[in-house]
């Protein structure tokens, strides 16, 4: 039997992920309080119990996005079996995130909801370029990559390859696809720091698609 704390906590979990998947689907700022109401079959009073406002629900649904990215993320460098496969699987991950995301969102984040984007701002500049560095250090060691790259250099710089392609004025959504974008600065990144030994590696055992 669930006590009334694991039901409501069940239940807010509910309104975070029917409230992301709007979200993610159509931006943030067209998804209003009603429309998350009606997904869920539920009263704007038993919502507003947990969520004062919209305000407030979009910085608990981006805290727990960046919180199940940085898990993801984690479990992708664990469960590879050497550098290469760890930037691939890493690369895949961020373009699916790609293929899920409403461009707007990131927009609507930026302009409407100051908080919840300055916190996704920290993220990024915290967490992805601290992983990216450990992942180059460690190819380095192994002879993978070269070692005359400066790692801390390039991890903001893959880190801004992939939010490069988030700008339309770059890369106009109407003449480019976001995920056939995402592979070829990718394979181009990677060219650019193997060394002989880890062009072998990669002809041998990866496979970019």
């Amino acid at each position: 039997m669930k006590t009334p704390e694991n039901k409501n906590l069940d239940q807010k979990e509910q309104i975070l992920e029917v409230a992301s998947n709007l979200f993610l689907r159509y931006g943030i700022r067209s998804v209003t309080m009603d429309d998350i109401c009606r997904e869920l079959g539920m009263s704007k009073k038993t919502l507003y119990q947990y969520f004062s406002d919209k305000e407030t629900l979009v910085e608990s649904v981006t805290n727990t996005h960046l919180a199940c990215e940085e898990k993801e993320i984690e479990a992708l460098i664990a469960n590879s079996g050497d550098v290469i496969e760890m930037f691939t699987n890493i690369s895949k991950h961020m373009r699916e995130s790609l293929n899920q995301m409403n461009p707007v969102v990131m927009y609507d984040l930026q302009k409407y909801y100051k908080k919840s984007w300055k916190r996704f701002v920290k993220f990024k500049r915290d967490h992805f370029p601290t992983q990216m560095e450990k992942i180059l250090r460690q190819g380095m060691d192994q002879g993978i990559f070269r070692n005359d790259i400066k790692p801390d250099i390039l991890a903001v710089m893959r880190l801004e390859q992939v939010e490069m392609i988030f700008d339309d004025e770059i890369y106009p959504r109407k003449k480019f696809n976001f995920s056939e974008v995402q592979m070829e600065v990718y394979r181009h990144f990677l060219r650019g720091i193997l060394t002989a030994e880890g062009e072998k590696v990669f002809n041998e055992n990866h496979i970019l698609d």
